[in-house]
């Protein structure tokens, strides 16, 4: 089961820890915003969803060709 922890440090700053990771998310832009979080979170996922996609294409590729 996925877990994280978001614990306030200050003002709009916030440390977050998931998987062993951690960072901090500062509304204030000290470190990475809330709504960068937020994209980079969704392009990655969206990236290793379509880098699997194509690997099962390769191997249809395959298989058929």
């Amino acid at each position: 089961m996925y877990k994280a922890e978001i614990t306030h440090k200050e003002d709009l700053s916030f440390l977050v820890k998931a998987e062993g990771d951690e960072f901090i998310v500062d509304a204030k832009g000290k470190a990475i915003t809330p709504p960068s979080a937020l994209l980079v979170s969704l392009g990655s996922c969206l990236g290793v969803y379509i880098r699997k996609y194509a690997e099962g294409l390769n191997w249809i590729w395959r298989v058929l060709g």
